[in-house]
């Protein structure tokens, strides 16, 4: 009878064994599951915030690259002066005559000044077009305001042109595309 009770013993045991076993390998891997989603939930969030920063940083980047291209498009003083001076050059390459340039009043907006240029010239309908296309392949904004077109005399073929052209001057290009560079 000892052995039939010696065998029920170690049979109970053996349960017993085997049965804290499983509970310790369901604890565990209920542990691992937990911490593992705990870990992915972290890392996913660590790579929003990653890709977050990063769109963060090509946007200031895109805002930077447009933020100098339009100030590209705005002309320093000197590069007004050296516009001013070479429209002449311009006009003649167009088969324009210009009879009269002139400044007219600087209206201020805010960092930046609208200067404005009054022209009179004689030319062709064609060649005054070739000289406004010529202007319009510059890099800059320049926009003919209050153009006035009357035939030069009532057998000619040339017109008589009164334009005043609008262009945009901030005179601290240079420093700020400089300090934007530098970044």
């Amino acid at each position: 009878m000892n052995t039939s009770v010696n065998k029920k013993k170690a049979f109970v045991t053996s349960a017993i064994f085997l049965l804290a076993v499983l509970i310790i390998g369901i604890g565990s891997e209920i542990f691992t599951s937990k911490y593992i989603a705990d870990q992915k939930s972290k890392m996913r969030l660590a790579y929003q915030k990653r890709t977050e920063s990063t769109q963060a940083q090509k946007k200031g980047v895109e805002n930077e690259s447009i933020y100098i291209n339009a100030i590209d498009k705005v002309m320093s003083e000197k590069e007004y002066q050296d516009f001013k001076n070479g429209l002449s050059i311009i006009a003649v390459n167009s088969d324009v005559t210009i009879n009269k340039i002139s400044d007219a009043s600087v209206k201020n907006i805010k960092d930046y000044k609208e200067n404005k240029i009054i022209i009179e010239a004689v030319a062709t309908y064609d060649a005054f077009k070739r000289f406004k296309d010529r202007l319009a392949k510059l890099n800059y904004f320049i926009n003919f305001d209050k153009e006035t077109i009357t035939r030069e005399n009532p057998t000619s073929n040339k017109i008589k042109i009164n334009a005043e052209l609008h262009v945009i001057v901030f005179a601290n290009k240079e420093a700020v595309i400089n300090q934007i560079k530098k970044k």
